[in-house]
């Protein structure tokens, strides 16, 4: 295995605020019992990344646990993911420390269903 593999590039990242507020302005939101993700097309061949998570998910090492996870999650199911060219915010929940294979299936769920709404939503 190539140490490529296991990386997240920083084309994959949401970084600047601008780009937060951009995704959750757009105001498309799915949500479960563990995640809550917000979705807006970004122009480019590849989804991106941003994770936010609250103080009310825990203290520091909590939440960045909690962000490591996220990113993981994300990183291992991109190339299952059939929609394409989004930035994606994911918000934890309050009490989301979970397992990764349970942040997968939570993460691919939540995809599939704003992307879905994204297709039934545009204009024809």
């Amino acid at each position: 295995m190539q140490v490529s593999e296991f990386c997240f590039p920083q084309k994959y990242k949401l970084k600047s605020s601008d780009d937060f507020r951009k995704v959750f302005a757009f105001r498309l939101k799915v949500s479960n019992a563990h995640l809550a993700l917000y979705a807006m097309p970004n122009g480019f061949s590849f989804n991106r990344l941003g994770v936010a998570v609250g103080k009310i998910n825990g203290n520091a090492v909590v939440r960045n646990r909690i962000k490591r996870l996220l990113r993981e999650a994300f990183r291992l199911t991109r190339e299952q993911q059939h929609h394409q060219g989004f930035d994606l915010v994911v918000v934890p929940k309050k009490g989301c420390l979970l397992e990764i294979l349970v942040l997968q299936e939570s993460f691919l769920k939540l995809t599939s269903q704003g992307m879905k709404f994204l297709n039934d939503k545009k204009p024809r």
